[in-house]
């Protein structure tokens, strides 16, 4: 090209560019709500395609992870689908054992204190088996990992340290081959001794990466992100519950070996269970393995939901696109006859084509400019609105693959519809169209735009995810969070501190109690193992109920232990249904019984002791229904009598359990109370509740604003003992009320976000729409009431032909909506998939919006001058 046809190529796009923004400033409302409506769909699409690919698609820390599974054993007193932890003697068979994995780890927090001499520091710790490095490719700071050997008992003391200890305590410097002081619980028998904590001075044999993360799990019925520890310890240091298979401790992760399946796999861990079982039968009957690749559990979390959301990111972008044809093709009708007049003055088809490209080129950069400013500010709220615990949701950034194609797909169809007059123009000769003056414009050339619209209105059918998103946001949890405080506390082990025994540590709550009531405002206070909103579904345990005959394995029904101290109910605001809490005087009998703290739990003498408890209304409603829970006798797990007095000396009952209560352990019904949730979209487990002193969660209830006595609350618990006693986080419990169920909150706000995206689209395209209707129609309207017609009733016209597509529009969503409820009822809370009231308040939402959007074009209609409309005709 030389310079003269430079100079002349650029004197076009200006020209273009300057008839352009002309253009917009005689149409100001159709480049805004196309620019919007494409910005919408580029924004939303790659925010959302931002989180899914983060979230599910990105593989995790593996050097194969798509052979990495998660094992667990599924007993059948469980709910299916909730994990839990193997037992040691079962995670060394099946590490021993199993012919399909090349690699097979496990996880386990643990207490650990760092000795100080005078005085012990609580850190976070872990044991990690050395195969988890090996699958993770973990290359060290500085020194090694574990070796194989230090998997197996009797390991030296080593350790691990975390990039962040080393620079917080060591400076990163040289620490390789230092010691460092630490007491580790360590399982012995007798227990309840001090001298469970071991004492040693442990290696450091190596520093862990900066990006080191303890690999995430399934854990209750949800996918959990540990939090990071300070120190790593050998598992082969791990040693609790060993010799008592139903101890359950252990998180497993394996690798599959090659050409190994998943089916496989299970199948071959399902027979060593079997062997297992003939030998443990009392803890180990009816056991199946479960095998998850890692993938799938995300899969499984986040499931229908983000392969929902992905075809729904597509579908707003479809529906902003639908828009912007939409309104393309009626600006484009409408400008038939200027082009044929250019056509006819000269203007070559290459000008036009060129001023048509020209005009697309500017709406589709504009939209893709506030496209990528939306994704980012959406992707920014989406971490803001969502609380924490959803898997690698803070790694979400700007994806330029998925902004590109979003891109794309807007640049071709402004293209393709921005150049449709052009198009259409060159199969008609320009001497028609100016015959036709315009008249083209009828209503048969609008129905491409009805059929678009029509498809719009059907995408908007999102209404049972707004319901579902209303019910999970109002769900009731069972407590009255209102001016109520929950405060984390962290105490040395019971074993370790002076507060030994259970008579101490009802002293100590006394001493708590009286404290933190002394604050003025406070109004109770309670002291708890049980955390209501914990986030996690648990495992459960057995009860027998002492009116009926023992069921078998699979007929079981888990129930929840919940341990609590005096006032729990009422600092929680949890309502009393029937009966009555724990009597006082059985709180003061605990403090002055000389024998509390020692009872052989093999005493059948203890036979019938009767433990008062309080129960939940779903363990009344479960296993005494239409009739009185009150009175009632059951024994916990298998302390039934008869099965006591046939297992005595062949099942040793150690201090898994609390050996305060006797075997066999008559527990009787004195009051029920509201079902309390653990997590806010699963429905509770039946429950009771027995008296404990011990916990390191307090709950308080004030009459004032709580936020205001955070910082005394602090200073009076830790003024009971300074030695002894530190508060880690006091919160509000409305603030983890708001914050429960995270995940599927998160996916009920994507999913919301969509429907209102989809709803407002909708109404952008309705808008345009019947713009342009009612500008293809003017002249029609001119003759109408040139003979007569009032405004009133050329409204109706506009707002009949809106009605008209908006009942088509309701009658295609409603035969979508039980077509697509099938793939959505999983996401739904609360909510029966086909809810009449549901879909007749979203028809009649989309019928006021389809209104709403012609109000404008009805005005302009009524606004039409007869005698222009003639003239022109």
């Amino acid at each position: 090209m030389n310079r003269g046809q430079l100079h002349s190529a650029l004197s076009f796009l200006v020209q273009d560019i300057t008839w352009t923004l002309r253009g917009i400033r005689r149409q100001p409302m159709l480049f805004v709500t196309a620019t919007v409506a494409l910005a919408l769909g580029i924004g939303a699409n790659t925010a959302m395609f931002g989180v899914i690919k983060t979230v599910v698609l990105r593989p995790l820390h593996f050097r194969a992870p798509d052979r990495v599974v998660q094992l667990w054993d599924l007993r059948p007193t469980q709910r299916q689908g909730v994990e839990a932890p193997i037992s040691l003697d079962n995670f060394r068979d099946y590490e021993s054992l199993n012919d399909v994995f090349s690699h097979v780890a496990a996880v386990r927090a643990t207490e650990l204190y760092a000795d100080h001499g005078d005085r012990l520091e609580l850190v976070t710790a872990f044991h990690l088996s050395a195969d988890l490095f090996d699958m993770m490719g973990v290359v060290p700071a500085a020194g090694r990992t574990f070796l194989p050997d230090e998997d197996l008992e009797g390991v030296r003391p080593v350790v691990l340290l975390t990039h962040e200890h080393w620079q917080r305590e060591f400076g990163g410097g040289d620490v390789i081959g230092r010691t460092i002081p630490l007491r580790r619980w360590e399982w012995q028998r007798p227990a309840n001794s001090a001298t469970n904590w071991v004492f040693a001075d442990y290696e450091i044999v190596g520093v862990l990466s900066e990006d080191f993360r303890i690999p995430p799990l399934r854990m209750g019925s949800d996918y959990r992100v540990w939090g990071e520890p300070e120190l790593v310890l050998p598992f082969g240091l791990w040693t609790w519950g060993r010799g008592s298979r139903g101890m359950y401790s252990i998180h497993t992760l394996a690798q599959l070996r090659d050409g190994v399946s998943v089916e496989q796999a299970r199948a071959n861990l399902q027979s060593i269970a079997a062997g297992i079982a003939e030998s443990a039968p009392e803890s180990e009957t009816g056991i199946e393995v479960t095998v998850v690749p890692v993938g799938e559990l995300l899969r499984q979390q986040y499931g229908v939901a983000l392969g929902f959301l992905w075809g729904a990111t597509a579908l707003v972008l479809l529906v902003a696109c639908a828009n912007v044809a939409s309104l393309l093709l009626g600006w484009g009708v409408s400008r038939e006859q200027e082009l044929a007049v250019r056509a006819a003055v000269g203007a070559g088809a290459r000008r036009i084509f060129g001023q048509l490209i020209t005009e697309s080129l500017v709406l589709a950069v504009v939209a893709g400019v506030v496209g990528v400013l939306l994704a980012y500010w959406g992707i920014a709220a989406l971490k803001t609105l969502t609380p924490g615990g959803v898997h690698r949701l803070d790694e979400v950034s700007l994806d330029l693959g998925v902004l590109g194609f979003s891109f794309g797909v807007s640049l071709v169809t402004v293209l393709l519809f921005g150049l449709w007059p052009a198009l259409r123009g060159a199969r008609h000769q320009s001497v028609d169209l100016l015959k036709a003056g315009g008249r083209g414009a009828t209503l048969s050339r609008t129905r491409s735009l009805r059929v678009l619209v029509t498809a719009e209105i059907a995408l908007s059918r999102a209404g049972l995810m707004l319901q579902s998103f209303w019910n999970l946001v109002r769900v009731d949890a069972g407590i009255s969070d209102e001016r109520a405080l929950r405060v984390d506390i962290q105490m040395l082990h019971p074993q370790l501190s002076k507060y030994r025994g259970e008579r101490e540590q009802a002293q100590l709550y006394g001493l708590l109690r009286d404290r933190v009531e002394a604050i003025p405002g406070v109004t109770a206070f309670a002291r708890s193992q049980f955390v209501p909103l914990s986030g996690r579904e648990p495992f459960g345990t057995d009860a027998t109920m002492a009116d009926r005959p023992r069921p078998a394995p699979e007929a079981r029904i888990p129930v929840d232990w919940r341990m609590v101290s005096p006032g729990f109910f009422r600092a929680l605001g949890i309502q009393m249904l029937e009966g009555h809490t724990f009597p006082a005087q059985l709180w003061e009998a605990r403090l002055t019984d000389p024998t509390s703290a020692a009872r052989d739990p093999t005493d059948l003498s203890w036979q019938l002791e009767q433990v008062p408890v309080v129960i939940s209304e779903g363990m009344a409603r479960t296993f005494w229904p239409g009739e009185s829970a009150l009175g009632k006798v059951f024994y916990w797990g298998d302390q039934d009598p008869d099965v006591v007095a046939r297992t005595l000396g062949v099942v040793e009952y150690s201090d898994q359990y609390d050996q305060r209560y006797p075997v066999p352990v008559r527990l009787e019904v004195i009051g029920v109370v509201r079902d309390v949730r653990n997590t806010l979209e699963h429905e509770p487990m039946p429950a009771y509740y027995t008296l404990n002193p011990y916990g390191t969660h307090l709950f308080v209830r004030t009459s004032v604003d709580p936020a205001g006595i955070v910082n005394v609350l602090r200073r009076e618990i830790e003024a009971v003992d300074p030695n002894e006693i530190e508060v880690t986080q006091i919160r509000i419990m409305e603030q983890i009320v708001t914050e429960s169920g995270a995940d599927s909150r998160f996916r009920a706000l994507m999913v919301t976000l969509f429907a209102v995206l989809a709803t407002g689209l909708t109404c952008l395209g309705l808008f345009g729409v019947l713009t342009y209707a009612v500008t293809q129609r003017t002249r029609e309207f001119g003759v109408r009431m040139a003979f007569g017609a009032g405004r009133p009733e050329i409204a109706r016209l506009v707002f009949n032909q809106g009605a008209r597509m908006a009942a088509l529009g309701i009658a295609v969503g409603l035969v979508l909506v039980f077509w697509v409820t099938r793939y959505v009822s999983s996401l739904l809370f609360g909510v029966v998939p086909i809810d009449p009231k549901t879909l007749v308040g979203m028809a009649a939402l989309i019928f006021a919006l389809t209104l709403i959007a012609g109000y404008l074009p009805a005005r302009r209609a009524m606004r039409v001058d007869p005698i222009e409309a003639l003239r022109q005709e």
